[in-house]
């Protein structure tokens, strides 16, 4: 791998917020990183290309095409090339009519690399947020995965995907009053390329796909939370904690409905199967919600190779940058819809092309391959096994 001697990379991300800072947005423009220290321009224009493109898949953040923030700068005969200091970022905030700024740094000393990024208020002037992270090792790896980490922390989350409480996230109006610690949180609305190429036949062909925005369960249905309603416990691994399992899909349904008639205007319900891949994947395109390899797998699901041949608890790994827990392994989910090798053709989630129901997820007893996001299974509606629960979604 290219190695790059020591120098200093200055980087300014312009961010649009709005006055209000429970705004559901940032909207986001990048700027070209200004290089020094030997630093090839190649790797300057490589950075900014993937902060941008990382800083999007947050959700927080709505970026700002670079054509459209240079034809803004050039009608002003602003050269933003030229600036060194929080003042003349502010003034091209202002020019551009945002209300926040992002300026930072990365830096590489021997092996070590460290990306600093700032929060900057165009109307206090004020740093408001400030993240760091290193790495040691090659560049390459800070422009594959150390800017996904600094964009992470900047929306609010920690590294790896797990999730904090971002500038515009309240946990209080989503949590259930009958179900104990029942959490919901909001999956935003968008499309999607659902699928997979180079898996099984019926995940072919990869199609675009529109989902509006809705409520999911962070954790899968624990056996505490299914005794709050259903006052029994069918599951076969015991505990209150672990995820409820030994439900058929009608057993949900039966829970679905009782839930509703003591908690009413909600609307529980299962999630269609094109909602959970879409929150599986939180922006993601590889295997798995954080990655393609094995590696990636372990660190968020509990599957043969990692699980004890057991259900665990469940927030024990890491959680999806969606916040979402367990969406890989554990015990499988039912969808709503009914299965069809065909699924981009008929609405499965009425007309029942055949006598078997969706479930996505694999399970602690599934290998790699049938935990991926892509991976569909189907089983009949009656069907019961120690590693078949669910998660409920919700309407906004």
């Amino acid at each position: 791998m290219k190695k790059i001697v020591l120098g200093c990379v200055l980087l300014l991300t312009i961010v649009s917020a709005g006055n209000n800072q429970d705004a559901e947005n940032y909207n986001v423009a990048v700027v070209d990183m200004k290089v020094s220290g030997g630093i090839p321009e190649t790797y300057a224009l490589a950075f900014t290309d993937r902060l941008r493109h990382e800083l999007f898949n947050t959700g927080v953040f709505a970026v700002m095409e670079r054509s459209e923030m240079d034809e803004i700068l050039t009608e002003q005969g602003f050269q933003l090339s030229g600036c060194t200091t929080d003042q003349c970022y502010i003034e091209a905030g202002r020019i551009l009519n945002v209300d926040h700024i992002v300026a930072g740094s990365v830096c590489q000393i021997g092996s070590l690399y460290s990306i600093n990024l700032r929060l900057i208020s165009v109307e206090t002037s004020k740093t408001e947020k400030s993240v760091a992270v290193d790495y040691q090792g090659e560049v390459e790896q800070v422009l594959a995965s150390q800017m996904k980490e600094a964009a992470l922390e900047l929306a609010g989350r920690e590294r790896g995907g797990k999730r904090k409480i971002p500038f515009n996230f309240d946990t209080s109006s989503n949590i259930s009053e009958i179900v104990p610690e029942m959490t919901f949180v909001i999956i935003p609305a968008g499309s999607f390329q659902m699928g997979s190429n180079d898996g099984d036949s019926d995940e072919k062909p990869v199609h675009n796909v529109n989902v509006e925005s809705f409520l999911l369960m962070t954790s899968e249905m624990t056996q505490a939370q299914w005794k709050s309603v259903m006052k029994k416990n069918p599951s076969f691994f015991k505990g209150d904690n672990l995820p409820v399992e030994q439900v058929s899909w009608y057993d949900c349904k039966e829970f679905i409905k009782q839930l509703n008639s003591v908690d009413p205007g909600k609307n529980y319900r299962l999630p269609t199967e094109s909602e959970w891949e879409y929150a599986c994947r939180a922006g993601s395109t590889s295997k798995y919600c954080n990655g393609d390899n094995e590696t990636n797998l372990d660190l968020v699901g509990w599957v043969f190779f990692n699980s004890g041949m057991e259900p665990h608890k469940g927030g024990k790994k890491q959680s999806n940058e969606w916040g979402l827990f367990d969406m890989h392994g554990n015990v499988w989910e039912w969808c709503e819809d009914w299965y069809s090798e065909n699924y981009i053709s008929g609405n499965t989630k009425v007309n029942p092309p055949s006598p078997y129901k969706v479930l996505r997820g694999g399970s602690w007893f599934e290998n790699q391959e049938n935990c991926r996001c892509a991976n569909r299974s189907s089983r009949k509606p009656e069907r019961k096994s120690n590693d078949i629960g669910f998660r409920l979604a919700r309407d906004l």
